[in-house]
């Protein structure tokens, strides 16, 4: 286990910039035309975010904002983001311009020194960015810091424990390698939540069963025959929507935590 103070992380800005590089824009989460999976994952924030409350919304690891998009749109929130990309920053701010939307966005590491220069925040969330540090806490304080005394903290990020670890090794072995599995297991993370001071409003895993999660991305033979089966698993799990609702850590493509943070009126 590593120590406290550990920021080691298991990807870096080279990679992120690849990553973001080939993104075709614009992107942004919609309801309407999720599929079931995403939907599972976007009903969380429906649970808990306030409509129409007017207030202010920051995504760690913001790039390239679909989600964001989402929240400013629904919740009528004020879109901010942080990224160490600096791709990745750029094509923020692309979909943001191209979706008609405004947005604030912080090249940064949010790791990398003081944030009191930054507003305090009503809703601070990440999705997929603390698995992929050795240590998630660190950048989970940062979420802390950065929201407003009773502000809210939703995290996010794949699971790939049960039965998608053996799946993962054969399909996409190097995607393991970028994610700190033990992240993955929601019942370590009553150790940050004591830590923080967290009050505790959802812990658990969504989205059902997710295939698409072990499509290789090559384009190559040997992946069009793997990715094949793939598909047509998800095409199934999607007909019948309401299997996107039977959750455990030993299937379920996601896991979500949603926060208070101290100082609640």
């Amino acid at each position: 286990m590593s120590q406290p103070d550990d920021t080691t992380a298991l990807t870096d800005e080279a990679f992120w910039d690849a990553y973001w590089r080939q993104l075709k824009l614009p992107v942004a989460a919609d309801y309407s035309r999720a599929r079931p999976y995403e939907k599972e994952i976007l009903a969380v924030f429906g649970r808990f975010v306030d409509h129409g409350a007017g207030g202010r919304a920051v995504e760690i690891g913001g790039a390239p904002g679909g989600y964001l998009a989402y929240i400013a749109r629904t919740f009528g929130y004020e879109a901010h983001a942080i990224d160490s990309s600096p791709v990745g920053c750029g094509k923020l701010k692309e979909n943001f311009q191209l979706l008609d939307l405004p947005v604030t966005v912080y090249c940064r590491d949010a790791l990398a020194g003081d944030l009191s220069d930054l507003p305090r925040f009503d809703l601070v969330y990440s999705l997929g960015l603390i698995e992929h540090f050795a240590n998630p806490l660190p950048m989970i304080r940062k979420h802390v810091e950065l929201a407003k005394p009773g502000g809210l903290i939703v995290l996010g990020l794949p699971n790939f424990l049960g039965l998608s670890r053996p799946i993962l090794k054969l399909t996409r072995p190097e995607t393991l390698g970028k994610h700190n599995l033990r992240t993955m297991d929601v019942r370590t993370w009553v150790v940050f939540e004591h830590e923080l001071g967290l009050e505790v409003l959802f812990r658990g895993y969504v989205g059902g069963w997710e295939p698409r999660i072990y499509a290789m991305r090559q384009h190559d033979l040997r992946s069009r025959l793997v990715n094949f089966p793939i598909r047509a698993a998800a095409r199934v799990m999607d007909s019948i929507g309401p299997a996107h609702r039977w959750n455990s850590r030993a299937w379920s493509g996601y896991a979500m935590g949603v926060y208070r943070t101290p100082g609640a009126p």
